[in-house]
């Protein structure tokens, strides 16, 4: 158990930069969880449609970022604007163009739940989003069809 645990934190920490210099599986937070999944299973069909609709669209690697940020500052504006180095106006204007592209309301609990387990499990199973290649089944309002995933 403590050799798959410490597997488990070498892992995310290799995934989440942020998380190093030293990790420990006690602090891995919701990574406990998601480790425990069979991650090399995960595909780009398992992450959220909006996630996926966001990374598509133009400046979809800016809006990722900012929703990341966002998520993890508890959704705090101030504090988010400041680690952007954005004016708060510019991050309400970044988000109400998440919110449309990815058809997802940002007050809603749930679309935030979804949002942010997506984007840590797309870092824990080690899937890459670029523009470059169509899914267009995922496509949708404000996004396009150019994704590719890498495994």
């Amino acid at each position: 158990a403590s050799y798959v645990r410490a597997c488990d934190a070498v892992r995310v920490a290799v995934a989440d930069r942020e998380m190093v210099p030293v990790l420990a599986w006690r602090d891995l937070g919701i990574y406990r969880l998601l480790c425990r999944l069979p991650l090399d299973e995960i595909t780009i069909d398992d992450l959220p449609v909006g996630l996926i609709r966001l990374y598509g669209a133009a400046s979809g690697e800016d809006l990722v970022a900012t929703l990341e940020c966002y998520l993890e500052n508890a959704c705090g504006a101030k504090e988010t604007a400041a680690k952007l180095f954005l004016h708060r106006t510019s991050l309400y204007h970044r988000l109400a163009r998440i919110e449309k592209i990815a058809g997802v309301r940002l007050d809603s609990g749930a679309d935030r739940l979804e949002l942010h387990v997506g984007l840590k499990l797309a870092k824990i199973a080690g899937i890459e989003l670029r523009r470059g290649s169509a899914l267009s089944p995922l496509a949708g309002p404000g996004g396009s069809n150019d994704i590719r995933a890498a495994n």
